[in-house]
């Protein structure tokens, strides 16, 4: 038995009905609304990581919440937090550009994990892209930008790359954060 839980209303399935967690998502997720919560026996799943369990066998006595929303509603509750994140980040990339200058093997480490801020950021604003009509807006600055400190990066010249960190990377940032500004104000959440 699985007791699924979806806004609020209950049913309960059989595990020979949905073998993984794919098929039942499938099944009973509601088109043009985004997932906003998940619950799997009362462990919080974020959202972003269902791809991750599609495959995953269902079990019996297998609880799940699901929220779901409005894709502009969603938009607009989580860009704010985004842009406190892009904004902490542009104010925290001197202090790592320090630390990179030092040779300190912690911000070197870290690099893969601002890499993967950059991604997670990208795949936001396609997400975007494809559910709000939002004007064109110009991103050949933040490529161009990027690339440059990917080539710093593969001359392995500390200074060099500090300060395309600090240059470079703050200026990423903050085209993101216009874009997502943009996008705020365009679906009034600002």
């Amino acid at each position: 038995m699985i007791k699924l839980v979806i806004d609020g209303n209950e049913t309960i399935l059989s595990t020979d009905q949905y073998k993984t967690f794919g098929q039942l998502y499938e099944s009973f997720a509601p088109r043009n609304k985004v997932l906003r919560k998940l619950v799997i026996n009362d462990i919080e799943v974020p959202p972003h990581k269902v791809s991750e369990l599609r495959e995953a066998v269902l079990e019996e006595n297998t609880r799940i919440d699901m929220e779901f929303t409005a894709p502009e509603k969603f938009v607009v509750e989580i860009l704010p937090g985004v842009l406190d994140y892009v904004n902490s980040a542009i104010n925290l990339l001197p202090q790592f550009a320090e630390s990179i200058r030092a040779g300190d093997p912690k911000a070197f480490d870290s690099l893969k994990s601002l890499s993967d801020s950059v991604s997670a950021l990208e795949n936001l604003r396609q997400s975007i892209i494809k559910i709000i009509p939002i004007e064109p807006f110009d991103f050949s600055e933040a490529v161009s930008r990027l690339n440059r400190i990917v080539q710093v990066m593969e001359k392995n010249d500390r200074d060099e790359l500090a300060d395309a960190l600090e240059n470079d990377m703050s200026a990423v940032f903050r085209i993101y954060a216009t874009f997502f500004s943009k996008v705020l104000n365009k679906i009034g959440g600002k």
